[in-house]
């Protein structure tokens, strides 16, 4: 969770990027492999720029992500948390839904509709890895990778890499976190871990002497 006590780490992603944009760079593509990512990136971001930075910066998604976007939009105005990622709900829920309907926000098909967003001031683009080659006007703009780079995708086809730690836009929690979440809370009930190998989930448990159960994912079901 970016920036909050259970995430990948404590770093703000959000205000470090938005510092650096504002201080060197004007422009910066964010690239993940998954459209999740770069769309909890986008709400992120936005919480954080609300309330005294909103007009300055511009978001640019390519439009292929537009339907995930619409249907987490609609989830939020129906207040509807079973439809969209709990971590999302327990950060923004309160916050409803203005960033889904920001007059910065822009949508754009491939290369040729950049030219609208040339003149906005300082911009934020979005792309997944697989689709960089629609952007070759990428090529001069700074760029930061959120998690690991898709060894298989063209980052050369980007401008200079932002060295930052965007782990916690990942999604994903570090062992440190796990553990602690695990040992504050299996004192009032059972934890199970689940996990594709099983193997390492009896190391990680038996290493850091934590009480839960553990079960290979495969065989969860939840209702």
């Amino acid at each position: 969770m970016a920036s909050r006590p259970h995430g990948a780490s404590q770093i703000n992603i959000s205000r470090e990027l938005l510092k650096s944009i504002d201080n060197k760079f004007k422009k910066c593509v964010l690239v993940a492999r998954d459209p999740e990512q770069l769309v909890y990136a986008f709400i992120d971001l936005f919480y954080h720029i609300k309330e005294t930075k909103r007009n300055d910066y511009s978001f640019v998604f390519p439009r292929y992500i537009k339907k995930l976007f619409a249907l987490m939009h609609t989830s939020f105005i129906k207040r509807d948390a079973n439809n969209y990622d709990q971590i999302l709900f327990g950060q923004y829920g309160k916050s409803m839904s203005a960033w889904g309907e920001s007059r910065w926000l822009y949508w754009v098909n491939d290369d040729s509709d950049l030219n609208i967003c040339s003149d906005m001031g300082k911009i934020i683009y979005f792309s997944t890895s697989d689709k960089l080659k629609l952007f070759p006007s990428f090529a001069n703009i700074p760029y930061a990778s959120i998690g690991p780079k898709d060894k298989f995708e063209r980052y050369d086809l980007l401008g200079e890499e932002i060295l930052l730690d965007t782990s916690p836009w990942t999604m994903h929690s570090s062992s440190d976190t796990i553990i602690e979440f695990v040992n504050s809370l299996s004192s009032i009930n059972e934890i199970i871990l689940f996990h594709d190998f099983t193997k390492r989930l009896d190391r990680f448990v038996k290493k850091n002497n934590i009480q839960c159960t553990y079960v290979k994912s495969s065989i969860c079901t939840f209702e």
